[in-house]
């Protein structure tokens, strides 16, 4: 009783030793000294109070040096040897791009684009001594991330691949999500009539004639999301992959279909295609 009382005493709540039992080498260590001075009090006791001060200070400095230093044993260096420097030779050679995007999920170009937006956002930037790894490889490293799915996604495996710890994997990610996010302004907001009028003469060379469907310029299709797994009801699309493609209706020569129209376009392909194909015929009449 007196052991689990020292215990609980040394490190707050039952929970919390609990969870250091589990994954720290420190309350193993603290375990092991607690029961040296339960047992050393019974078979050796002190003899004179100096005797028991110095042993209660000694306990004191090596309970509070477990507690307080983070490493208890010598750090040896890691090995690393990462695959993400393969990336950057495929980018030189237009014929391996496909290999570039297959790792970054973006092509070279799309690549250049991002990173020229975000390479001079101050989260890239200290006053300390060690300099920042480069913003290239860091948005690599988070577009990789961004990439994998299943065991592949798993922190250990992409340190692995770019070379790097696992924590730099995190921090990589935070920066270049707070650079990205920083454009949400610049990108998500209300189109002007300039760029409405833009996008609707894209509807009419696309879709092949000229009339009222244009001015539902948003209903063109979007980015397909590819779904993690097959679900219950088949979302196959036009690809021949299971995903969905996000739509945001603003305008429909029907209004009391839209509601439905906006179900049916985004979840059955081949609805959503006839739908398409009726309504070509329909505006043409009108």
């Amino acid at each position: 009783m007196l052991y689990k009382q020292i215990l609980l005493h040394c490190h707050g709540r039952p929970d919390r030793a609990a969870a250091m039992a589990r994954t720290t080498l420190h309350y193993q260590y603290l375990q092991n000294y607690i029961l040296h001075m339960i047992l050393r009090s019974i078979f050796q006791p002190p003899q004179t109070p100096e005797e028991a001060a110095c042993e209660f200070d000694l306990d004191i400095t090596c309970i509070l040096a477990i507690r307080h230093f983070r490493y208890l044993h010598e750090r040896l260096p890691m090995p690393k040897a990462g695959s993400l420097h393969l990336a950057w030779e495929y980018a030189q050679n237009p014929l391996h791009h496909s290999c570039f995007t297959n790792m970054l999920r973006v092509s070279p170009e799309v690549f250049q684009v991002i990173l020229d937006l975000i390479e001079d956002h101050p989260v890239f930037q200290n006053n300390l001594n060690n300099a920042q790894v480069p913003v290239w490889i860091q948005l690599g490293v988070t577009l990789y991330r961004m990439g994998r799915y299943g065991n592949g996604a798993s922190i250990q495996d992409i340190a692995r691949f770019a070379g790097i710890s696992e924590g730099a994997v995190e921090l990589y990610t935070k920066r270049c999500f707070e650079a990205i996010e920083s454009f949400h302004d610049a990108f998500v907001c209300r189109p002007t009539a300039q760029k409405k009028e833009h996008e609707k003469q894209w509807i009419d060379r696309h879709i092949g004639f000229k009339g009222s469907w244009r001015n539902g310029w948003v209903m063109y299709d979007g980015t397909i999301v590819v779904l993690f797994a097959r679900l219950l009801r088949s979302y196959s699309n036009d690809i021949g992959s299971e995903g969905l493609r996000p739509q945001l209706i603003r305008y429909a020569p029907f209004p009391s279909i839209a509601p439905y129209f906006r179900i049916l376009y985004l979840s059955y392909p081949k609805i959503r295609m006839a739908i398409i194909a009726y309504l070509k015929v329909r505006t043409t009449i009108v």
